[in-house]
């Protein structure tokens, strides 16, 4: 069996900085606008949220990300 890991396309130097945000949004629906203001703000490589309260409704990613 293969490994789950894919390789970067361009992979990351020693020297470079990687974009993380992390936040517990307490349930996105109401926040979607805080989310993106965030993400125009900072331009985060990866993002993790916590307490999404989403269950199985479906959203489409912000442009420029993949929601997993």
């Amino acid at each position: 069996m293969g490994s789950p890991f894919k390789r970067l396309a361009h992979p990351l130097h020693l020297n470079s900085h990687l974009k993380l945000l992390q936040w517990n949004c307490g349930g996105l629906r109401t926040s979607w606008g805080e989310l993106r203001a965030l993400l125009s703000a900072f331009s985060p490589a990866c993002v993790a949220l916590q307490e999404t309260m989403l269950g199985d409704s479906t959203y489409s990613s912000p442009p420029g990300y993949l929601m997993i």
